[in-house]
């Protein structure tokens, strides 16, 4: 809890415009797997990690067309991920919604979504699932061997995907400890010379 606020403090002092691509799994490949509730493929959770600790603030999924009568669109949750028996793992901050792209190609989706603090190397998943009954669609495969792993039967057993899912993690990376309490260091020294200057402007 006092990492995450400390982060958070660091990601006031970093300006505007600095979140960056900290995951990136390629360009969508391959038409990858359908979601659809009461399915063979009801939800897939993609794993990720990041080198840096990190404040995230958003999320693109490779997806192609599919059927969305409510506008729902795919709801996505960042979730922590200790072991493979612990997927999909603990929900972290709120989930977000992605529509389907049009047409038949597939591409990135995109939300900024509120921010969430990460730490490095750490694995986390990407829990990708249809927003509601009447929604369906295809979440594209990629290269590379980061596999995920999917579900029919709301998470009560999983299976492994043939293929890495393309996500995207976007957000601003933070010091690494030392740095953080060099940073740290400096504000409270600041903060104290401040305050002996008022002290010494009152009392004259």
């Amino acid at each position: 809890m006092i990492r995450a606020l400390l982060l958070i403090f660091i990601l006031s002092c970093i300006p505007a415009g600095a979140s960056q691509m900290l995951w990136n799994s390629g360009a969508p490949g391959v038409w990858g797997i359908t979601l659809r509730q009461d399915s063979s493929a009801e939800a897939i959770v993609q794993p990720f990690a990041l080198t840096t600790d990190a404040i995230i603030d958003r999320i693109g999924v490779g997806i192609g067309s599919g059927a969305d009568l409510n506008l729902t669109g795919f709801k996505v949750t960042i979730t922590s991920i200790e072991s493979v028996e612990d997927v999909p793992g603990s929900q972290i901050g709120e989930s977000f919604h992605l529509l389907p792209q049009s047409g038949a190609a597939l591409a990135y989706a995109y939300s900024d979504i509120q921010p969430v603090v990460l730490e490095a190397y750490k694995v986390y998943g990407l829990v990708i699932e249809p927003g509601d009954l009447q929604m369906y669609g295809a979440v594209a495969y990629c290269w590379g061997s980061a596999y995920g792993w999917g579900t029919s039967d709301g998470w009560q057993t999983n299976f492994r995907l043939p293929y890495q899912t393309a996500v995207r993690v976007y957000g601003t990376p933070v010091p690494e400890p030392a740095s953080l309490f060099v940073l740290l260091t400096a504000a409270g020294t600041c903060a104290i010379s401040a305050s002996r200057c008022i002290r010494k402007i009152r009392t004259k």
